[in-house]
């Protein structure tokens, strides 16, 4: 196993405790899939998670940008519904009639896939995802060691489960821990300048200001938020948590704003965005510092007009969303540099609040706890 394999998995390994989607860790996938199909000749690949009856691709390359927001029915392409039926690595003949998915996506000159092989990524017998592989030259992959190519993908299947298995563990935890919300006059805040910030959160958390909160890595800036959204008058409405770095860059507009069905190729239905989920609540934007430039005029129109516009809608949508932004970055730096509006850094930071560093080793705690 070469360094750079490694260096691939222990990427993946150490973001898996994150508990994000496979969707939204694209960027770890996609190192993995390249270091693993390094010395393969193929000129495109996917690896694809099965959603209900269908596939949506996670990384791929060789292949157009939009094949992100594809999803691919079965029961509409008989080669994946073939390697999904297939054990082990399934290689279509040079002359077989089944239309390939990626046919004329390979190049600019349109031309079909000659060679495709694939293989299912099952996990105790389920489909639970798929590497496929595609080239255009006709007998390409006559050289591939099946056994080796199955390898891998039992070592991308397992990945895929326990990637899966900590998304469910962590959304498990976010509903016990909003459940099982301590009641805030069972917290105590123990050092001076965790009480001074609690006596801040008590000001402003009646009102609707958006709140910006920096503080270093580890602080417990998320409890922080939480403590906020409780000692507001939102209290009785879910607080929406969003990190802004976990999104591809291709997909945050979605994921905020929400899109119609048929905005782009595999919107298959509507889709509602975190600012809607969130309406009527409070939205923890996590790592807003690593919000892409261009997303940025649409965030700060939000927070001007108070309205969405899903993609593919001609209508604006109301929304009435409290923002708490949150950063370990500086921000103001960040607008110095160019890398953040000015005018949107002003908006967010109407209440500026400072998680003060660990300076002793009990600085907040609960009544029972």
């Amino acid at each position: 196993m070469t360094s750079s394999l490694f260096l691939a998995l222990g990427g993946l390994l150490n973001r898996m405790g994150d508990g994000l989607s496979a969707e939204a860790q694209q960027d770890v996938w996609l190192q993995l899939i390249q270091t693993l199909l390094a010395r393969y000749p193929v000129d495109a690949c996917t690896l694809m998670v099965a959603d209900k009856d269908g596939l949506r691709p996670v990384a791929a390359f060789g292949l157009p940008q939009d094949i992100y927001g594809r999803y691919f029915l079965l029961k509409d392409h008989p080669r994946l519904a073939a390697i999904a039926d297939h054990a082990g690595v399934c290689r279509f003949a040079p002359d077989c009639s089944l239309p390939d998915p990626f046919d004329g996506m390979l190049d600019d000159k349109l031309t079909h896939v000659h060679d495709c092989m694939g293989v299912a990524l099952l996990d105790e017998g389920q489909l639970i995802g798929m590497l496929t592989l595609d080239a255009l030259t006709p007998g390409r992959f006559d050289t591939i060691d099946r056994q080796e190519l199955q390898a891998a993908a039992q070592m991308l299947a397992g990945a895929l489960r326990l990637t899966q298995r900590f998304e469910q563990a962590s959304s498990r935890l976010n509903e016990a821990y909003d459940k099982a919300q301590v009641p805030q006059s069972q917290v105590h805040w123990h050092s001076s300048a965790m009480q001074r910030l609690n006596e801040a959160l008590k000001l402003v958390a009646p009102t609707d200001m958006n709140v910006l909160l920096h503080g270093e890595t580890g602080v417990g800036k998320e409890r922080v938020v939480q403590r906020l959204h409780t000692l507001s008058t939102r209290r009785d409405n879910r607080l929406v948590r969003v990190n802004c770095a976990a999104l591809p860059e291709h997909l945050i507009e979605s994921a905020l704003f929400g899109h119609r069905r048929g905005a782009f190729s595999g919107a298959i239905k509507d889709h509602r965005g975190y600012f809607d989920v969130a309406n009527g609540s409070t939205l923890m934007l996590d790592e807003i510092g690593e919000l892409p430039l261009a997303l940025q005029p649409k965030l700060l129109r939000v927070l001007q007009e108070g309205e969405i516009q899903p993609l593919g809608s001609e209508h604006p949508q109301r929304v009435d969303v409290r923002i708490i932004a949150v950063t370990n970055r500086d921000l103001a730096a960040e607008v110095e540099a160019g890398r953040f509006r000015e005018d949107l850094y002003h908006r967010l930071s109407a209440f500026p609040l400072q998680v003060p560093p660990p300076g002793s080793a009990r600085r907040y705690s609960a009544t029972g706890r």
